[in-house]
């Protein structure tokens, strides 16, 4: 189903915020060291906003406390040449120009900064300032403008670290704890939406730890009705004493305007970010070692729940650390120390916002009853994330004997020879059965199996052939059938037959 709604970034003209697959991190410049702690060289206030009293009459004096730290981000980049590829001869023959960047028509955007310390130091958007040729960073209080580098960048997260080329100090933002922040809290936004610079805007908190919106792959953000439209991405979001609580990043719109539904990174994650970025130009992702799955109706009613909340564990890589602490195939994990676990999606953004060492407590249903289990997460690299269907793939060849059975009601499953691994291009190291048909009037659960998969466990026993196929079934209850499937991509999923 189409989305009705899309998500459009509230940045630089011309550029959106996208999703994407691979965690790792895009550079600018030579890293800057900040030391080993960017927060010891900045000024902070953890303390607990206050929730109680009357409706303040004027945020005037917060405005001109904040307003100093807040600043226009302007880029500019060459055009790409529109003809690359086009031989020399051919641009000859059409009379097209050679292309020379240096010459080459720019594109600008605008967003906005946040001064988080005295030696010009702003936390801003990947999308407002990385991969452009110049930034410029404009102060309305020096009624300035000044040249900045990029210092580095995380697409995954959308936070950029830029630092002002300049001899003086600064005014830099006062930095809360965004962990504090609570759903019906005081937001003030600033920023420069659409080139209006030194511009607020005021509205509540709407919610906190929005991590499906489809912006970024380790997005946990806060959302605000406060006016926020492009320009603003990268400015300052602020609670009612006026600390920086989160970065403008995006809008969620259908027309481009503002619907009231804007998005914060908080200000924790994007600190932690960019004092990576700034101590060595790499941001580090924490590693559980899982192939996952969301729950389906069929698999809640399996495990005998009543919401398809959660998520289950599809695979556990061997040596990983949810194998040292003992997370198994099959398990349903319900909790991250002690917060319910929706959807695989929030699991993965909880665990890819951590860093390698920090410990983690599941809460996890196997065989009916509920276990703690405790992780210490590992690093990943790009390496452990794009080669694990490969590492995970089954044994041994399949003993085959070319005899097929219907599995489940409308579907059948054959043994793999060399007939059906060459017709459905399945792997020579993997086993199990494969599918070979499925009857558009079996129930809806088994169509949820496609022509090509693999079945290398049912009922939590390896089956390799149909002989094995056959012995598994009789395991079956009034529940459904338990199987484990291999997709042709490698990926691995449960399934609930009926």
């Amino acid at each position: 189903m189409k989305k009705k709604q899309k998500i459009l970034a509230a940045g630089a003209a011309g550029v959106a915020a996208t999703a994407i697959l691979v965690p790792l991190i895009l550079t600018g410049n030579e890293p800057v060291s900040a030391g080993n702690n960017l927060e010891s060289h900045l000024k902070m206030d953890r303390k607990p906003v206050e929730r109680e009293g009357g409706i303040a009459k004027s945020y005037a004096g917060i405005v001109e406390r904040v307003s100093p730290a807040v600043v226009s981000v302007y880029t500019t980049k060459a055009i790409a040449d529109p003809y690359r590829g086009l031989p020399r001869n051919l641009r000859y023959f059409y009379g097209l120009p050679d292309y020379d960047p240096r010459n080459a028509p720019k594109q600008s955007g605008v967003g906005s900064g946040v001064i988080i310390s005295k030696d010009g130091f702003v936390l801003t958007n990947h999308h407002v300032a990385a991969e452009v040729d110049e930034i410029r960073v404009y102060h309305s209080g020096h009624d300035k403008s000044y040249e900045a580098k990029l210092i580095g960048s995380d697409k995954s997260t959308d936070v950029a670290i830029i630092r002002i080329v300049a001899e003086r100090e600064f005014d830099p933002i006062t930095v809360g704890d965004s962990d504090l922040v609570r759903a019906g809290d005081v937001a003030l936004a600033f920023g420069s939406p659409f080139g209006l610079d030194s511009t607020v805007s005021m509205g509540i908190v709407s919610a906190v730890g929005r991590k499906n919106v489809g912006l970024v792959d380790y997005g946990n953000f806060i959302q605000t009705d406060a006016s926020i439209n492009r320009g603003n991405s990268g400015g300052a979001l602020v609670d009612a004493d006026g600390r920086l609580i989160g970065i403008n990043t995006a809008i969620f719109s259908a027309s481009g305007g503002n619907n009231g539904i804007g998005f914060a990174i908080p200000v924790n994650l994007a600190v932690d970010v960019a004092s990576q970025l700034m101590d060595g130009g790499e941001v580090e992702r924490g590693y559980l070692g899982i192939l996952m799955q969301d729950v389906t109706p069929e698999l809640a009613d399996y495990f005998g729940r009543e919401e398809d909340r959660g998520v289950v564990v599809a695979r556990v890589e061997e040596g990983s650390p949810a194998d040292r602490a003992g997370l198994r195939s099959e398990d349903l994990i319900v909790a991250i120390n002690g917060e319910a676990v929706r959807n695989s999606e929030t699991l993965k953004v909880d665990i890819g916002t951590k860093r390698s060492g920090t410990e983690v407590k599941f809460t996890v249903i196997r065989d009916g009853k509920e276990r703690l289990l405790t992780a210490v997460l590992d690093g990943a690299n790009r390496e452990r994330l794009t080669r694990l269907p490969e590492r995970w793939r089954q044994g041994q060849p399949s003993m085959a004997n070319r005899s097929s059975t219907e599995l489940v009601e409308g579907v059948t499953v054959e043994d793999l020879t060399p007939r059906t691994r060459a017709a459905f291009r399945v792997d020579p190291q993997t086993t199990g059965v494969v599918v070979t048909a499925v009857e558009a009037s079996s129930p809806e659960s088994n169509r949820r199996l496609r022509v090509g998969d693999v079945i290398f466990e049912i009922e939590r026993e390896t089956v390799a052939s149909i002989a094995d196929t056959e012995r598994a079934k009789g395991e079956a209850d009034d529940r459904g059938l338990l199987v484990r499937v291999r997709s042709f991509d490698g990926s691995v999923r449960l399934l609930v037959l009926k």
